[in-house]
């Protein structure tokens, strides 16, 4: 009905090239999809690859020296003394212990910056730093052992232990 061959099968003909036709325009349009799709994943690609370029630029750049550790680990240990060791102090000596203690560590920051300097090992990464600290005063006292992960500027106490 409808589909029958006409005149010498023309028809049936004709419904082949418009498949044909319907095909090939399909598989071009698939072919631009995917072209498209490829197009926008590596567009996604360089875009990923220039951010983390970026990040890393970034972080290189603001990895902080060993000098900048050394004020950095000085300040903590000398709010660690006065906030700690001296309190202890003015419970076992008195008041005035405590009172000559603080003056003690505030005029012994540049010493405390030397004693850092020579226990301290870097480790540069260049997007990072790692610095490892053992300080040691006294052979009666405790051993203290630091681990600190350095960058974007600023720092963080990985691991610190008494021994």
């Amino acid at each position: 009905m409808g589909l029958e061959p006409t005149h010498g099968g023309i028809t049936i003909r004709c419904l082949n090239h418009l498949a044909t036709l319907a095909m090939t325009l399909s598989s071009i349009a698939s072919e631009n999809t995917i072209r498209q799709l490829l197009t926008m994943k590596s567009q996604s690609l360089m875009v990923g690859g220039i951010a983390i370029a970026g990040l890393g630029i970034a972080m290189a750049l603001t990895n902080p020296s060993q000098s900048d550790y050394e004020d950095y680990a000085q300040t903590q240990l000398a709010d660690h003394l006065k906030e700690n060791v001296c309190p202890e102090i003015s419970q076992n000596l008195g008041e005035f212990l405590q009172r000559q203690c603080t003056s003690l560590v505030d005029s012994s920051r540049p010493q405390l910056q030397q004693l850092i300097r020579q226990n301290t090992i870097r480790q540069n990464y260049l997007v990072f730093s790692m610095y490892r600290t053992q300080l040691g005063f006294a052979p009666i006292m405790p051993t203290y052992n630091f681990v600190t992960i350095a960058g974007f500027s600023g720092f963080f106490i990985y691991e610190a232990e008494e021994n």
